[in-house]
């Protein structure tokens, strides 16, 4: 791969377009410092990138041809973006090697928990029809806790079989799958794919506070 420049902008939460030098350059890579992004890779299907938001920023590679100049982005919260061009190398995923869903799931922390306590919700995710397995998971940051809430573990669980289910952590390793390279930050997962299904956001909480509060979390699933 060789990098011959790159493109910083900042987002905002919501849609938005990242302008390049010049028509028809090749992005090779991606660095996204917290929250997430998706980027439209055909009807109904996005690539997501997402940022590790700890201070050691991840360079995801990613060829993708832009011959208009321009990349239409929705950012899932205010984050800035480094895009960087060039020339790929043979073995450089393609943008759709990256297609996901971001999963929001808000946890209402009761009032005055003094030792950790678990508090957990239900959100309803929705896979496109096309989609035959979950091939890996991450963590999306940038949402951080409210004022006198600590965690001890926040967890996502969803079904994957008869019986059977899968919890995922908010601290991933580097991916170690075809098309997810270590430097991705994904962690690789094989599980069958359903067009539908609920996942369970968890966590133990405490709150100094006199009232309840409201966590924030995002969750990224892989498929193919």
């Amino acid at each position: 791969m060789k990098i011959q420049g790159s493109q910083v902008v900042f987002l905002n939460q919501g849609d938005g377009v990242i302008t390049l030098p010049k028509k028809g350059l090749t992005v090779v890579g991606i660095t996204v410092f917290q929250n997430y992004i998706t980027i439209p890779t055909s009807v109904g299907k996005e690539a997501v990138f997402v940022g590790p938001g700890t201070g050691t920023y991840l360079f995801v590679p990613v060829k993708h041809l832009s011959e208009s100049g321009q990349i239409n982005v929705s950012a899932g919260g205010s984050t800035c973006v480094i895009v960087y061009y060039g020339v790929p190398d043979a073995s450089t995923p393609p943008l759709s090697a990256y297609e996901g869903v971001a999963v929001s799931a808000s946890i209402t922390v009761g009032a005055s928990l003094s030792a950790y306590t678990l508090q957990t919700t239900n959100v309803s995710v929705t896979l496109p029809a096309s989609a035959v397995q979950i091939v890996g998971y991450e963590y999306s940051t940038g949402q951080n806790l409210p004022s006198g809430v600590d965690s001890n573990g926040i967890f996502f669980q969803f079904p994957t079989g008869t019986g059977e289910s899968i919890s995922l952590g908010v601290t991933v390793a580097p991916g170690f799958v075809p098309d997810f390279p270590t430097s991705s930050g994904v962690m690789p997962i094989d599980v069958p794919a359903s067009s539908s299904f609920e996942v369970t956001v968890g966590g133990y909480f405490t709150n100094s506070g006199t009232s309840t509060a409201s966590v924030g979390l995002v969750m990224v699933l892989y498929y193919r």
